[in-house]
């Protein structure tokens, strides 16, 4: 059993922790309102750049199920946090990729699709395992302050320079306070977006050559802002509800370790206190 003394230190770190973890909710929760107004804007925006050029209509089933075999020059693009002590929301993305690579056939590792990663948490999950298929990491962009449009225009630029083919884009997606959805969804190319001749068919274009780069890369850069945003806006949602149930937790230990340390006392007392009347009584018995 602990002595009292190994009680009081151990509720001593609990209590520290408790004050940490609670200071982490609240600053968490600080953070969050302001990420949810940029999120609204975003989405907002992104909505609008979708609607002006739409991604590609889904293929047939069949036709599906041969893309989804095809990997060429094709891309994993997972998106995370740069920091942790948020709950899974970094683990849900990162089992999704590692999930698609293992399923890849013999075939498909002879040319597999490359792992494209923004975010130092992916990062580090995945260099040890499949550092082979990464083209490119970006990390360490958002740990001191927010991303910016003008971050994900550069980073959009990074992407759009690999030439990929359609690839897949894994995100969480912000649904409430308590819950987020982690979705993958389709990244096509330049060529697929321009595949369709009746994109634009409501729209009189103007401008030189590099007018369809030019906006292909705007509307990536938009598209990965509201990535950017919605990942964001989940971490902190999950590192509030993660710091809050740890200062609950602590909470609890530290009642648990206070009545064990009472008692621990409690029972040292008795225990001097039945040696000193049991001597006075040796004494009296004595005389």
């Amino acid at each position: 059993m602990a002595t009292e003394k190994q009680l009081k230190t151990r509720m001593k770190a609990v209590n520290n922790i408790k004050k940490i973890t609670r200071a982490m909710k609240m600053v968490a929760a600080a953070k969050l309102r302001r990420s949810q107004e940029t999120l609204e804007q975003a989405r907002e925006f992104s909505k609008s750049m979708t609607a002006l050029w739409p991604d590609p209509e889904k293929k047939t089933a069949e036709a599906g199920k041969t893309e989804e075999k095809k990997t060429g020059n094709r891309a994993i693009i997972g998106i995370t946090s740069d920091r942790g002590l948020c709950g899974a929301v970094n683990a849900v993305v990162i089992r999704d990729i590692k999930g698609r690579l293992n399923s890849l056939s013999e075939a498909d590792r002879a040319n597999p699709p490359t792992v494209c990663l923004y975010g130092e948490k992916a990062r580090i999950a995945l260099d040890r395992s499949w550092s082979q298929y990464f083209g490119f990491t970006v990390a360490e962009q958002s740990k001191l302050k927010r991303y910016t449009f003008k971050q994900a225009l550069a980073m959009a630029s990074i992407l759009n320079e690999q030439k990929f083919d359609d690839s897949i884009v894994i995100y969480n997606y912000f649904k409430s306070l308590l819950a987020y959805e982690t979705r993958a969804i389709p990244w096509f190319s330049l060529e697929t977006g321009l595949a369709n001749p009746n994109t634009f068919v409501e729209y009189e274009i103007e401008g030189d050559n590099d007018f369809w780069e030019n906006l292909y890369e705007f509307r990536a850069g938009v598209r990965l802002f509201h990535f950017f945003a919605e990942t964001e806006t989940a971490e902190l949602s999950s590192r509030m509800n993660a710091m809050g149930g740890s200062a609950k937790n602590a909470g609890e230990m530290l009642d648990k370790l206070r009545l064990m340390y009472n008692r621990t006392r409690q029972a040292r007392i008795t225990t001097e206190l039945i040696e000193i009347i049991s001597g006075a009584v040796a004494l009296e018995d004595a005389a």
